[in-house]
């Protein structure tokens, strides 16, 4: 006897293997196919196919085509931790106790097994269900992402023998994975996300469905020479075969999806595909009656045709299909097909549909899904009609899987597919069932509904620029640098600026660690025309200052006079400090700012430099980087690495620190009186970085360890004397002028600096000496 093993469908009760299993290539080849008798083993269903699992002893799935598979991890570091404190002062004008903040970033690194079958590439990654790669291979926080395809040759990957140690590192032969080095899990709660991947396992992301018939076969022990699936022609998107899903689970899966039969010639299992026509014109004549006992020894024939008809209520009126939907983000979808006679029966009434649904873990299209699930329904519908007969011996060629045209009544030709021929003494008999090749063919394209697709926004570059700034703290603590951060330019429609880290190197590029992290770009602007001298010692009333933002989607606001003094509205422009009361929009990126206080924090010697076009800075006190007094003179590295960049990936900046904060503040009212005895008597008042607010009333702290002052006599830009001083005055002696001029001192440039122990001479006092006046 022979029969068909594997149909694609079967009757409506005993579900989809509808074929009986005959003794097909022994009964060696029937358990390594279809495995042993009342046993079954169930793989994962659809909604399984997304998670991620970590488990010793997991299977690992054989991808096919193209698809989304959540892998296992098979090797991870643990959480990375990168610690940085922040200093910061709790009072006003920075005069509070120092707070240090703590802050922790953790990262991963790990491996992931994909497939136990060999891949090609992979395309987009997505964490948690946020992509985290995308097609060309952009990735944002995912540190390097490096693939291992599963060959048997694959080397060991370098960060797992850095960890492992050359010995115990193992390389994953025939398995293909992929290895994250330092994926930021800020994102992500401090936790390793689910990792999904878009892999690539076959040329072009699809495989004919002979092969992978053929591959399923080959799992089982059989050998290549006894498969023949050469008639399987269609493509394969995409499948996954699980660990603990048996071949004949599998092979009745495509059998049910595609379309075809398996078959016993001889030694060897045919596959062949359901759309086929027939081959054999049976005339009725031909069929051989059936002997009936009508009793009294009488013997009569019955209608040569034993028919056999699964009734309606038997049969779904609803098919629904689930499966992989390749233009939703592999995500699981449905496919429904209704009979006929719902739609047309019972109208308006409620009522409950006989509904069959299955799981399809086949990548599909929304065209293909619903084509399958018409054509499942429709077979199911149309093909419930099974007949036994028996044929006269010319016909002992006919054989299980033969599509024959049967002569049911004189005139009328129905196609059957024989399922079942026995070769018995005087002819053949045969079970068959009703052939309808068209329906896998009839039905039209899907509509297909548009999901958004997400989107990797590339890390803008970022612009920056590191300079130092006087002392805006009460103490004398640090000196300071200020970050100034944002995108180079405006980010296009594929890149977003999303923040920028800033990295210190002490040891020459050996190591960087953070400094200041912001969210948010700095607001630049630049002079929109040239801004005049105004006065330093109390408000400036009538200089206005025009300017023109650079930074988008800012707004300036205006103050009283009272928070200004406080340090709000504070500018650096060029290398002078101005604060402003008042801010007038003039267009979208143009402001008027009025009511000015110039020159502050000792910045008075720039008061008259500017030029149209000079650099604005809003001053913000989160932007401050601590320096310490052993930077000074010091050349040390910094990057400005936009979130989303490898730090390996930005060039690093020199930056010299002078320490400018520590720089005394030029002296003021100076004066020169000349004695009874011709000598020159200078005086001057000193200033303080800290504490100066004169709050008390009384002097303000000397603000270094000890007092001392620096003058310089100049003559034609040329230092003819200098004189030292430990108080706020020194004498230029008769002598010491006639040493110098040869008579008594007539005219003459004088420059007084305070002495800082730290960085030597501020800012100096320049005074014009002319005994005429």
């Amino acid at each position: 006897m022979a029969s068909i093993v594997l149909t694609a469908v079967g009757t409506a009760v005993g579900g989809p293997v509808g074929g009986m299993i005959g003794n097909i290539v022994g009964r060696q080849l029937d358990q390594m196919v279809f495995g042993y008798p009342g046993r079954r083993v169930e793989g994962r269903r659809l909604e399984d196919l997304s998670v991620q699992l970590s488990s010793y002893g997991q299977d690992i799935p054989r991808l096919y085509g193209h698809g989304r598979v959540a892998g296992n991890i098979i090797w991870s570091t643990g959480l990375i931790e990168t610690r940085h404190e922040d200093r910061q002062s709790t009072g006003g004008k920075g005069s509070g106790p120092k707070v240090t903040q703590v802050t922790y970033r953790y990262a991963a690194s790990f491996a992931v097994a994909l497939s136990s079958r060999p891949i090609t590439d992979i395309g987009r990654i997505w964490a948690d269900g946020k992509l985290l790669r995308d097609p060309d291979g952009n990735c944002v926080n995912a540190g390097d992402v490096r693939l291992y395809p599963g060959h048997r040759h694959q080397q060991i990957d370098p960060l797992i023998e850095a960890y492992e140690g050359t010995a115990s590192a193992p390389a994953y032969r025939n398995t293909a994975y992929i290895v994250f080095e330092e994926l930021d899990l800020a994102d992500y709660a401090n936790r390793i996300p689910n990792i999904t991947v878009e892999y690539f396992a076959d040329e072009g992301g699809q495989l004919r469905l002979s092969s992978l018939v053929e591959d399923v076969c080959l799992l089982s022990g059989i050998g290549a020479e006894k498969i023949d699936a050469s008639a399987l022609d269609v493509m394969v998107e995409g499948y996954s075969l699980r660990g603990g899903t048996s071949p004949r689970e599998t092979l009745d899966l495509l059998a049910e999806a595609y379309g075809f039969d398996v078959i016993e010639r001889g030694d060897r299992l045919v596959f062949r595909p359901i759309s086929r026509e027939a081959s054999l014109l049976v005339a009725r004549e031909d069929i051989v009656p059936q002997e009936r006992d009508e009793g009294h020894g009488a013997i009569g024939y019955a209608d040569p045709l034993d028919v056999r008809r699964i009734q309606s209520i038997e049969l779904p009126e609803v098919m629904r299909l689930r499966y992989v939907a390749q233009s939703r983000n592999y995500q699981p979808a449905l496919a429904q097909a209704c009979h006929k006679d719902q739609q047309n029966s019972h109208s308006g009434q409620m009522r409950h549909y006989r509904v069959q649904a299955e799981d399809v873990a086949l990548l599909l299209s929304e065209t293909d899904a619903k084509r399958m699930a018409e054509a499942r329904l429709s077979r199911l519908w149309q093909e419930r009609t099974s007949i036994r007969f028996r044929l006269p011996p010319r016909y002992f060629g006919v054989e299980a899987g033969d599509v024959i045209r049967l002569e049911v009544k004189s005139g009328q030709l129905v196609d059957f597919r024989l399922e079942e021929v026995r070769h018995e003494k005087g002819g053949v008999t045969c079970v068959a069932r009703q052939h309808v090749p068209a329906v896998w063919q009839q039905y039209g394209a899907a509509s297909v509904l548009s999901v958004p697709q997400q989107q990797i926004f590339l890390p803008h570059p970022s612009a920056w620029q590191l300079f130092e700034l006087p002392s805006i703290r009460d103490d004398d603590s640090d000196a300071f640098a200020y970050w100034a951060a944002g995108p180079s330019m405006p980010p296009s429609e594929t890149q977003r600026w999303r923040g920028a880290v800033l990295y210190m190197s002490t040891d020459g590029a050996e190591n960087f660690r953070p400094q200041l992290q912001m969210t948010t770009p700095a607001v630049l602007a630049e002079l929109g025309a040239t801004l005049p001298a105004g006065p330093v010692t109390h408000w400036d009333m009538s200089t206005v200052m025009i300017i023109d933002m650079l930074t988008a989607g800012v707004t300036l606001e205006s103050h009283t006079p009272l928070a200004v003094l406080n340090g709000a509205n504070a500018l650096l422009v060029g290398e002078e400090i101005i604060q402003f009361a008042t801010a007038t929009r003039l267009s979208d990126s143009r402001y008027a700012l009025s009511q000015l206080l110039r020159g502050r924090l000792g910045t008075e010697f720039a008061v008259g430099m500017h030029q149209s076009g000079d650099r604005v800075v809003l001053l913000d006190k989160d932007r401050i980087v601590p320096l310490t007094s052993t930077t000074i003179g010091r050349e040390d590295l910094f990057k400005t690495v936009t979130t989303g960049q490898l730090l390996e990936s930005v060039a690093a900046l020199p930056f010299r620190s002078q320490g400018i904060a520590w720089r005394p503040y030029a002296p003021v009212h100076g004066r020169a009186v000349r004695s009874e005895n011709n000598d020159l008597t200078f005086s001057w008042m000193r200033r303080s970085r800290i504490s100066a607010s004169w709050q008390d009333g009384h002097d303000v702290p000397l603000g270094e360890k000890t007092e001392a002052y620096d003058i310089e006599i100049v003559v034609d830009g040329q230092v003819i004397r200098h004189l030292n001083a430990e108080e706020q005055s020194v004498v230029y002696t008769q002598a010491a002028q006639m040493a110098d001029f040869g008579a008594l001192a007539q005219t003459f440039e004088l420059r007084i600096y305070q002495i800082s122990d730290r960085v030597g001479r501020g800012v100096p006092l320049i005074m014009y000496f002319n005994a005429d006046i």
